[in-house]
């Protein structure tokens, strides 16, 4: 081999030993830094461990507090739904059907035999005054006439007003 490469070798040479020389210190405190950041990292994936098991526990929580209000949610607006419903008017045939069976309950079922039913007789004043007002609604006329006063009777009960009306068989239907 040429002397020339020896010679170039010789100075890669001593220039890596001066390099690694002069990096040594710096060599040294990255190897001291890295067991140290290391013990640090520990520590750090230690407390996100812990931080990760309490949001888990408290998204746990939230869930199951969840779960509860809308079963809550659900209960109360089934229970909403069911007062609508009993609080909501009535129809005005459905009405007279149920005020005609608190004046007499015989009345309705004598309509499957009879095409007209015509009932006189006694009831309050506030049955009388509901007979009238369902009967003057529109279309009523096809199910009960018009109801006529023709007295009133004093009782043991109270006041009662003599009427006279006639059902028909439509009602029924």
């Amino acid at each position: 081999m040429p002397a020339s490469f020896w010679i170039f070798f010789v100075i890669c040479i001593a220039s890596f030993v001066v390099a690694v020389d002069d990096h040594r210190e710096a060599w040294d405190d990255f190897k001291t830094s890295t067991g140290r950041e290391s013990k640090q990292s520990d520590k750090k994936d230690e407390q996100r461990d812990a931080q990760y098991g309490e949001v888990t526990n408290q998204l746990a929580q939230v869930v199951s507090e969840y779960s509860q209000a809308t079963n809550a949610l659900a209960m109360a607006t089934n229970a909403a739904a069911m007062a609508q419903k009993a609080v909501a008017p009535k129809a005005p045939k459905q009405q007279l059907i149920e005020l005609l069976n608190s004046i007499d309950p015989r009345l309705l079922p004598s309509l499957k035999t009879h095409p007209k039913v015509i009932a006189e007789g006694s009831m309050t004043e506030s049955q009388y005054q509901s007979l009238r007002t369902l009967s003057a609604y529109s279309g009523m006329s096809e199910y009960i006439s018009s109801p006529k006063w023709q007295g009133t009777g004093f009782g043991a009960g109270g006041t009662s007003i003599e009427v006279h009306f006639e059902i028909y068989s439509s009602l029924a239907q």
